[in-house]
This record gives C-alpha cells, structure tokens and sequence, in this order.
C-alpha cells in the first residue's frame, strides 16, 4: 500500500484552535482527514452547522464533504452531542506524494448573527 502525506485543515469541534495539520492516508482510497462543527462551551449546545466550500482545490486529489451528528470527545462539554461536517480525501489512482488544500467555512459567530463569518483553512 503506498501512503503520502496530505496537508489538511483539521478543523477541530470549536472555533479555537484550528489548524493545518499533516495527515497520511492511504492511495487509491477515501479517508476521512477532519470534521468542523461549532457549539457553545458555557451551554455545550450545538450551533448551525457551518456551511463549507472548497477553497483552493488540491492537484492530485478530490475533497468531499459529509454532514454528520457525534458527541464532543473532550473539554467541559465531553459527551455532548452535535451536528458539524466531515471532511474527505481521495488521491487520484496510483497517485503518490504531497497534496495540499484548503476549506472555507461560513457560521454565525454569535447566536441570531445579521450575517454570516467566513474564515478559511489551508
């Protein structure tokens, strides 16, 4: 099995702390490299699932993305449920090496927001 490394943004279950990470996924096969969901900490309630969109697309692969429902794995709100999207990646057959790509997300930053926050990972 060939394995090369993808840059990913992993994009954690808060809005803190976010950031490029290195992943090693296996060729010719989907993997999942991240998930980005938001929820409060002081209520452990979730937010409106962020709307994601590929940014810049990587040159070697596709990116696809997947609404999903989970419970937090740690902090103060471990075990709380909420709703976010996974990310995925797939290199093109027999592809092996480095790939990069970035995400772009939208949210409401506060709760009943007038318009939507847009931030971007790489």
């Amino acid at each position: 099995m060939r394995i090369f490394l993808v840059a990913i943004a992993f994009l954690a279950a808060s809005l803190t702390g976010a950031a490029a990470k290195q992943v090693k996924v296996p060729a010719n096969k989907t993997s999942y490299v991240g998930v980005h969901g938001t929820f409060s900490s002081s209520t452990c309630s979730g937010g409106t699932i962020p709307k994601l969109n590929l940014g810049r697309k990587p040159k070697h692969g596709k990116v696809t993305f997947k609404t999903v429902s989970g419970r937090v794995k740690d902090g103060p709100c471990k075990g709380s449920q909420m709703k976010g999207t996974d990310i995925f990646y797939r290199p093109k057959s027999g592809y092996w090496g480095s790939d990069s790509f970035s995400v772009e997300y939208k949210y409401n930053y506060f709760e009943g927001a007038a318009k939507l926050t847009s931030t971007s990972r790489s």
